[in-house]
């Protein structure tokens, strides 16, 4: 009798296992195998149709049990040939939350090695432009934003380069390398999240942008810094629209700003607790000598109120200034300069 029991038993937990380990093993290759594929042939269908051009990918792999995520190697042309969007490696980790929490939950995004052209072309239209694709007619406007959850998500050696080639000399630079950092990011709740993006140019011009981001309703509070930013920068993109040239100089930019969508106007304030000139000089085009010079230049506390039209300044200061090129030496020495 117990031989018998023990043999339906047996019977039993077979048919129970068995359907148990044809679901996980085809849960398996589905998310090892057939994941990835789709998601490589989704790419390339998405990209030919709607901008009729080929994107390149590389290794995708896909852990169902993880659920996390990793591409590298896309590569995204413009429509001269040229890269447009491209990174080295993507990183996605969503967590199971999601199932209740009622939207992606994401422990971590990371994005290596991105890169992105910023074309103006001839005719004053910028490249990413064509990467808009027109709404959906059945497309509702929605009250409250989508459930989204990013515990961090990161940007690691992000590179941009910038072209205008509407200009009647045409004006490149690259900033490199691009850090981005965000933490405990949510379209829901009372959590803020906070953001830090940094940048570096060619130049060594260096750029700095921290702050708090909320999205319902939008709003955005935070600090930013620009040191180093060079005079002939300036010039290279303005040289056609100017008479005169900036052969040198250096500035240097520190505030904080107030964004908030709710308002009508928008309400947008800014308040520069410093800029900062160093060894500025101004020349006529064509000319070898500077015609003014002006060694130090600082303004402190200007504020503006854009829905308000209002700007504020709160002192200026000029160190060390002349009229070299003018001969004007003794007149800037009387006036304390």
């Amino acid at each position: 009798m117990r031989t018998m029991i023990t043999v339906r038993i047996r019977r039993l937990l077979l048919w129970v296992a068995l359907p148990a380990f044809v679901l996980v093993l085809l849960y398996t290759v589905i998310g090892f195998y057939v994941v990835p594929r789709l998601l490589r042939s989704g790419v390339h269908d998405f990209v030919s149709k709607n901008y009729h051009r080929e994107a390149a990918v590389g290794d995708i792999r896909f852990n169902p049990y993880t659920l996390r995520l990793d591409v590298r190697d896309f590569s995204l042309p413009d429509g001269d040939g040229k890269p447009m969007l491209a990174f080295q490696h993507l990183l996605v980790d969503v967590t199971v939350a999601s199932i209740w929490r009622l939207g992606p939950d994401f422990e971590a995004i990371v994005l290596e090695q991105p890169f992105a052209r910023v074309l103006i072309k001839q005719d004053g239209t910028l490249n990413f432009s064509a990467l808009a694709l027109p709404p959906s007619p059945d497309a509702k406007p929605s009250e409250k934003p989508a459930r989204l959850f990013i515990k961090h998500f990161s940007v690691v050696g992000g590179n941009v380069a910038f072209e205008d080639l509407a200009h009647v000399s045409a004006f490149r630079t690259e900033i490199k390398p691009i850090t981005f950092d965000l933490r405990d990011f949510a379209t829901v709740g009372k959590d803020v999240g906070q953001y830090a993006l940094t940048g570096t140019s060619e130049a060594g011009e260096r750029f700095a942008w921290t702050g708090t981001l909320d999205t319902y309703p939008l709003t955005s509070r935070g600090k930013f810094e620009v040191a180093n930013l060079q005079a002939t920068t300036i010039w290279g993109y303005l040289r056609d629209s100017v008479q005169f040239e900036l052969p040198s100089g250096a500035i240097s930019i520190a505030g904080e700003y107030d964004f908030n969508a709710a308002t009508s106007p928008v309400g947008l304030g800014v308040t520069v607790h410093d800029i900062t000139v160093t060894d500025l000089g101004v020349r006529p085009k064509g000319v070898a000598d500077d015609y003014i010079k002006i060694a130090r230049l600082e303004v402190h506390e200007t504020r503006a109120d854009v829905a308000r039209r209002t700007v504020d300044v709160g002192s200026v200061r000029v160190a060390g200034w002349g009229f070299p090129g003018l001969g004007f030496e003794e007149l800037s020495e009387r006036c304390g300069g």
